[in-house]
């Protein structure tokens, strides 16, 4: 059996939900069991694939020396290779995310393990220079409930740890059903329980946990995805070949950072006439929503990527993280001349949709020597260079059928 897309990302987004486990169980489970056993456990009784099973168990590095090596070592599984490449590749996916979520964390050896730690706000990392610094945390809540941050020390460790026990039997439940497990479904289920889920827990004086298990899921599924496209586009035999170092590779640019940015929305919001102005503005504003949304859904479904690839969608933008693949460019292209034509027929040049990309390594993604940094500002640049070159290659392809009159078929109250 070769490796397949959906093994990949259910996989992918389910490799650490032993995490959420480990801190719900009675504190004498923890000391005989690690999160990932946890997990395991949990994939065997819900009767989760082979594959998908193992990743759980072993996508974390164990040392020859350590008791349960053999357990739970990637290279100690001595199943199909398939297999054995998936938790590879879950394995990669995981580093790379934690490295983008956690800085420094490795070089502050100061800390201490904290499981009942509610998560930290981020905001706490940015503060003006007279500002008194002081730590805060989400209340223990799920989103619907809309919890407040508060300070760290008025939160009980003993809320925190119902939060988590209750969080668990609730996603435990839901996920009793197979319908559940479909992707697009399964990520709004862990973006309901697991978004106030701190990813880790680890605490120092100058490092606490503000990124959510959920979000670290969801960026392992993006990269994992990616790279299995990637790898498959470039021959790689899932089935075949010991695949570790080739999967290790973070100097490759294996990833593609997409940008697109709608232009002209203001003037297409206010240029109104004075009746109903207002209702007019909230419709056009509501509509330009759902437009932006429509063309990330399409974009991701013409790659073959589900929701986890797509980082933001709002405001006349969105950013999604692509494979860096022949067939991903093709699509790009294909999508922005249509998207665009689509456009230009039904709203004139009022509208237009700038499409850019900017390639990416792991390390780049991992924020080494800035590179991600530069990454968003270079992103940035083309966006804002295509504003000033708007509708070119339809000009350069038909400039008299651009350049021609059109009929008014409508005018407005005003006119």
């Amino acid at each position: 059996m070769s490796l397949d897309r959906k093994t990949v990302v259910l996989a992918s987004l389910l490799h650490d939900i032993g995490k959420l486990i480990y801190r719900a169980v009675p504190p004498e489970q923890r000391h005989s069991n690690r999160h990932q056993e946890l997990g395991f456990l949990w994939g065997k009784s819900a009767e989760l694939p082979p594959g998908v099973r193992e990743a759980i168990r072993r996508h974390h590095a164990v040392r020859p020396q350590d008791p349960k090596y053999g357990e739970l070592a990637p290279e100690a599984y001595k199943g199909p290779l398939e297999i054995k490449n998936l938790i590879y590749l879950i394995s990669e996916a995981d580093n790379i995310a934690s490295g983008m979520e956690r800085g420094d964390f490795a070089e502050d050896s100061s800390g201490t393990y904290e499981i009942e730690q509610a998560m930290g706000v981020v905001f706490d990392k940015v503060a003006l220079n007279r500002a008194a610094q002081q730590k805060y945390s989400w209340e223990p809540s799920l989103l619907e409930d809309v919890p407040y941050p508060l300070p760290d020390e008025e939160i009980p460790k003993q809320k925190v740890a119902n939060f988590y026990k209750n969080a668990w039997a609730s996603l435990r439940d839901a996920l009793k059903d197979p319908v559940n497990f479909q992707e697009d479904r399964l990520l709004l289920i862990l973006e309901k329980y697991l978004s106030q889920v701190p990813e880790y827990t680890y605490v120092s004086e100058n490092s606490w946990p503000d990124t959510s298990l959920y979000y670290h899921l969801k960026s392992t599924a993006a990269l994992s995805l990616c790279n299995y496209l990637y790898l498959t586009e470039n021959g790689c035999e899932w089935s075949n070949l010991d695949l570790k170092r080739t999967i290790g590779k973070r100097d490759e640019k294996r990833y593609v950072f997409v940008g697109a940015d709608l232009s002209g929305i203001q003037s297409f919001i206010y240029t109104i006439s004075s009746k109903a102005a207002l209702k007019t503005v909230r419709a056009r504003s509501f509509f330009l929503d759902l437009m932006i949304e429509s063309a990330a859904t399409q974009l991701c479904e013409a790659l073959d990527l589900g929701r986890s690839n797509l980082i933001y969608a709002s405001g006349g933008v969105f950013f999604l993280l692509a494979p860096n693949t022949k067939a991903a460019q093709s699509q790009l292209d294909k999508f922005h001349g249509k998207f665009n034509s689509w456009l230009f027929e039904n709203f004139g040049t009022s509208l237009y949709l700038c499409l850019a990309t900017e390639e990416l390594s792991g390390s780049d993604l991992m924020g080494k020597e800035g590179h991600l940094q530069g990454a968003w500002s270079s992103l940035g640049g083309k966006l804002r260079l295509q504003k000033d070159r708007k509708w070119e290659s339809f000009i350069l392809k038909d400039p008299e059928g651009f350049m021609h009159p059109k009929p008014v078929e409508k005018e407005c109250q005003i006119c």
